[in-house]
């Protein structure tokens, strides 16, 4: 989905952005993209305000600025709301990068208080898939236990 990029200083004027086609926007990018970095664009992180993630880039005939970005809706939960981010973030990232990375550029995308927020949230999962050894979820569910 393309949405508006808020900076229009020095954007791609290859294409008509406003009046083109989809079909002529695919086109370009296909051709004339190059990855740059993701950015993360929010007030908060609570469920009353649009999270932007955007994909920058530059274009390979005007060097001028591309963003490709679409916007998340927090859900009710914040652990579901990094679990979309990472989920995007992750898919637009491993596109063009192959590197084992990405939780770090992952928390880089927040601000403040919000990077260790990130973090703490990405110990967590890990902790909690490391407790996840093949067999062990039978034993727990028979427990009673909730994973």
């Amino acid at each position: 989905m393309l949405e508006k990029c808020k900076t229009k200083e020095g954007l791609c004027q290859c294409a008509d952005w406003k009046n083109g086609t989809a079909a002529d926007w695919i086109d370009h990018i296909m051709r004339d993209y190059k990855f740059d970095r993701l950015l993360l664009d929010y007030h908060d992180l609570e469920k009353d305000f649009e999270i932007r993630l955007c994909q920058i880039g530059g274009c390979n005939k005007c060097g001028g600025q591309i963003c490709i970005g679409t916007v998340l809706r927090p859900s009710e939960l914040l652990d579901d709301t990094l679990a979309r981010i990472y989920d995007e973030a992750s898919k637009r990232w491993r596109w063009y990068r192959e590197d084992e990375g990405f939780d770090e550029v992952f928390v880089q995308l927040f601000r403040g208080r919000d990077q260790q927020v990130a973090r703490l949230w990405l110990d967590l999962v890990r902790a909690k898939a490391a407790a996840l050894v093949p067999g062990e979820e039978d034993a727990h569910a028979e427990e009673g236990q909730i994973l």
